[in-house]
C-alpha cells in the first residue's frame, strides 16, 4: 500500500497499492467492498477522495490521473427513478 486516503464521511478508506490497484474499505469490516483497476495502469502512488465523497483521485506512475466513482453501482448523470432512489437508500 502506497496510499491511504479516508472519505469525508469517515466511515471508510480507500488505498492505492504497488499492485495497481485500488480499494475501498469500510472500516468496520476487514475486507474492501470495491476493488478498481485496468490494464494500463501502473503503480497507484496517490488516492484522494473528493470533498462530496462522489469520486475518488488516483494518481499513478504511468503519469496519468483517474477519476473513479466512490461506488461502482452510482449512476453519473442521470436522474434515479424514484424505484432506484428507494433501493439505494434502502441499500444504505
Amino acid at each position: 500500500v502506497l496510499s491511504v486516503s479516508w472519505s469525508p464521511t469517515g466511515r471508510e478508506f480507500c488505498s492505492g497499492s504497488w499492485d495497481k490497484t485500488i480499494r475501498i474499505f469500510n472500516f468496520r469490516k476487514g475486507t474492501s467492498r470495491e476493488m478498481y483497476h485496468t490494464k494500463r495502469m501502473q503503480r497507484v502512488f496517490t488516492v484522494n477522495y473528493t470533498k462530496d465523497h462522489q469520486y475518488i483521485l488516483s494518481g499513478s506512475a504511468d503519469t496519468n490521473i483517474r477519476l473513479w466513482k466512490a461506488r461502482a453501482s452510482d449512476k453519473v448523470g442521470t436522474q434515479l427513478l424514484p424505484r432506484e432512489e428507494r433501493s439505494i437508500e434502502y441499500r444504505q
